[in-house]
């Protein structure tokens, strides 16, 4: 390939002049003489970094493929080695299923949904207490397809098929230092949390509002509502108290886990006033600092510490494949959510 990128292009970009003369010199090393994609793929992995301006990386990319033909496609941002293809998902269900390419697993997979859901299923080591009739009954109609006939499950159950030791959550309060939690801990902890749900009698089916941010709490009330057999409702924990009351009335979900406070960029804001003016009947409330809570707390509301019982052991409550897990929202710009 032809270089037109030029030092003065890179001190232009953001480079220092001495740092932009040895990034030129690297640059002319990885691609002298490579074709456009070997070059692109030398220079992405061995002298950009993110360190680098965006504007440098647009201009390696620009000079690197500015012979490329428009007609081929779009200019490529990232090509995979033949060691990154082969080790994708798709390639190794590719040879699981005796399929030679990716058009021909498409073709296949569409023609063939009953077949590639089994698959799909066993690769990912769903767990059924009942396990189904077949995979999919279509008599139907599309309009009216039924999956997993007469199965039953709670799909909490699969997502601790990893050891006990095994970490599953790495995570960081605010201002505080990296902490993480094993699979048999996020597994106990969750169950405490579905425990604790009788308390507030909830049952299966009921709707219950997650509003926070994403921490270790947030991920374990989570799966422990899905265990428990109820339904999450996820809320945004930017919203004003109008939509989330909105979505509190929609979902049917009269008790939320929120946070005491948000701490955003030094400053304090609140969480758990929001949903107090949405009209949330009862609200489990995290600590932002993770010890003591920042708001004193209506008499129907409970603290995370204190609400948790200590019965680390639950069995989920199974239920057919099509009852709800989760109830998601559009934006709401147009109207009701």
């Amino acid at each position: 390939m032809q270089i037109r990128l030029t030092t003065a292009a890179l001190t232009e970009a953001g480079l220092p002049a001495g740092e932009a003369t040895s990034f030129f010199a690297a640059y002319q090393a990885a691609t002298q003489g490579v074709p456009m994609v070997e070059a692109w793929r030398a220079v992405s992995r061995d002298v950009l970094s993110p360190a680098h301006p965006h504007a440098v990386h647009r201009l390696c990319w620009d000079d690197i493929f500015a012979a490329w033909d428009e007609g081929a496609g779009p200019r490529p941002a990232w090509i995979p080695t033949y060691e990154d293809a082969t080790s994708t998902n798709i390639a190794k269900t590719c040879g699981r299923i005796y399929q030679p390419s990716y058009q021909h697993f498409f073709r296949w997979a569409a023609d063939n949904r009953e077949d590639f859901w089994r698959d799909t299923v066993e690769a990912l080591g769903i767990r059924f207490r009942t396990q189904p009739e077949r995979v999919l009954d279509a008599h139907g109609g599309p309009e009216q397809a039924r999956w997993f006939p007469g199965a039953s499950l709670n799909i909490a159950e699969s997502c601790f098929a990893a050891p006990d030791d095994a970490i599953a959550i790495v995570y960081q309060r605010e201002g505080g230092k990296l902490e993480s939690l094993t699979y048999a801990e996020l597994d106990a902890l969750s169950n405490r949390f579905a425990n604790s749900l009788l308390s507030l009698n909830v049952r299966s089916g009921d709707a219950v509002a997650i509003a926070m941010p994403m921490t270790v709490e947030a991920v374990a009330a989570y799966l422990g509502i899905v265990k428990a057999g109820a339904v999450v409702v996820s809320i945004a924990d930017s919203f004003a108290p109008d939509e989330i009351r909105t979505r509190l009335r929609i979902a049917r979900a009269e008790v939320a886990v929120t946070q005491d406070v948000l701490v955003r960029a030094g400053k304090t804001l609140p969480m758990y006033a929001k949903l107090v003016e949405a009209g949330t009947r009862a609200c489990i409330v995290c600590a932002n600092s993770g010890s003591s809570l920042a708001v004193k707390l209506r008499a129907t509301d409970r603290e995370w510490s204190k609400f948790l019982v200590k019965m680390s052991s639950f069995t989920p409550r199974p239920a057919s494949p099509d009852a709800f897990t989760n109830i998601l929202f559009s934006s709401g710009t147009t109207g009701d959510p």
